[in-house]
């Protein structure tokens, strides 16, 4: 009798950016006749701007649009300058010229100061011209945010919570100083979260409301989208503000003016404004007296309730005081022992298969014998890109009828770069 082999290839190439939060569970069918080949390109890492203030336009540091303005009205002589604030919350500004020909002005330039809450057309300063007699000539750009920076002090002993849900968890891909998108000046103390659209994005402190946009459904790499990234600023009581970004249209959940709590659902996230992919991104930041932001570096509470800095390239559990304890599973820990003895009872399904399981940076294999009889397997991984492999290759192993059992695991050498690997197998009737 001749033994009758059966043969399946396929070739894999994913981001960790897109499946490691994602409870991913694909099945390989044998009996396909053509290599598939599944391909997810890698995203970079979102860019975050902030930007400044103009004579022309309203951006807030946070990107956010914003009632307040400044502008200037003719007077005996000269010019006087003067600004508002309608805003729910004291404003940092500065007014700087970048044109000031012929003109003089008694006070220091640039100019710095802070309007509180709800101030409406205020004087600020006077500048003249300096000889009448000849042309004069001036431009100004003026840059605000939320907060007073003569007040404002951040409590360096606050421990902040995870930004989403008591018991979940999600990837860090890019933290402080990265790279990519946090080594400008006032980002450089930012994390991004990678989370699928529409995951719940919680407080990470209390705090009041002091600003929001959620009317934008746009989002790409290109800076075009600066403007359209949807989010939610948080005033703390020290004075600084928590900026949560990129949130979904409509998944504002607090109007400005709230209180609301550490731990309190505010909003959903998304992958709006400048950002090439779904994540959130957030950071704690100081108002400073030129209207820009100064962002911190903060600890947050692990599942293990110790404050830890965080890192990129790892996974982190959320934990809220007061929620009851939970099992936390990482892939890093995983071990051949865990599923070992393994077995599941499976449908008829009359083929062979591969199931697929992700966990953080580790993807676990099983085999599917969907035949009523045992059948003896054999894997092969031809192609391994930034994997390591728990057991020597090739692998063979017996499978009982209409079972499914584990096989080994493949883990990421470099969890922020993407992997690739090509799996073959035959099967045949065990002996």
């Amino acid at each position: 009798m001749t033994d009758s082999f059966n043969w399946q290839h396929n070739n894999f190439t994913i981001s960790q950016f897109h499946i490691v939060l994602t409870a991913l569970s694909r099945i390989m069918n044998a009996g396909m006749t053509t290599p598939t080949t599944v391909t997810k390109k890698v995203p970079l890492l979102p860019l975050f701007l902030f930007s400044i203030q103009t004579a022309g336009g309203l951006l807030s540091s946070s990107g956010a649009e914003s009632e307040f303005k400044v502008w200037h009205e003719g007077i005996d002589g000269g010019y006087r300058i003067f600004a508002s604030n309608p805003d729910s919350s004291p404003r940092s500004f500065q007014v700087r010229f970048t044109i000031f020909e012929n003109m003089e002005s008694a006070i220091q330039l640039p100019f710095q100061t802070v309007l509180s809450t709800a101030t409406p057309k205020t004087a600020l300063f006077d500048i003249r011209i300096t000889d009448p007699r000849k042309a004069h000539r001036f431009d100004y750009l003026w840059d605000h945010t939320i907060g007073d920076f003569r007040t404002a002090k951040h409590d360096e002993s606050t421990v902040y919570l995870l930004p989403y849900g008591h018991g979940s968890k999600h990837f860090v891909p890019q933290g402080y100083h990265g790279t990519f998108s946090h080594s400008g000046p006032g980002l450089e103390f930012a994390i991004d979260f990678t989370m699928p659209v529409g995951t719940p994005v919680h407080a990470a402190r209390s705090g009041m409301v002091a600003n929001i946009k959620e009317t934008s459904d746009r989002g790409g790499v290109s800076e075009s989208y600066r403007r359209d990234g949807n989010l939610i600023s948080v005033l703390h009581e020290d004075g600084s503000i928590a900026e949560y970004v990129h949130l979904q249209k409509d998944g504002v959940l607090v109007d400005i003016g709230d209180q609301v709590a550490a731990g309190e659902k505010i909003g959903l996230s998304g992958n709006t404004g400048q950002s090439s992919g779904p994540h959130l991104h957030f950071h704690v930041a100081l108002p400073t007296a030129t209207g820009k932001i100064k962002t911190l570096s903060t600890k947050f509470l692990n599942h293990n309730q110790e404050a830890v800095f965080l890192e990129p390239g790892e996974t982190y559990y959320s934990f809220h005081p007061g929620k009851p304890h939970f099992e936390t599973v990482f892939g890093k820990d995983i071990t051949n022992a865990d599923y070992d003895q393994y077995s599941e009872v499976i449908p008829a399904e009359n083929r062979i298969s591969i199931r697929e399981e992700v966990i953080d940076d580790t993807i676990l294999l099983f085999v599917r014998n969907g035949f009523d009889v045992a059948k003896e397997f054999e894997l092969i991984l031809p192609e391994l890109h930034n994997l390591n492999v728990s057991k020597p290759l090739p692998l063979t192993v017996t499978i009982e009828p209409e079972t499914e059992r584990f096989l080994l695991f493949l883990r990421q050498n470099e969890s922020r770069d993407p992997y690739k690997y090509t799996s073959k197998w035959e099967y045949r009737d065990a002996k």
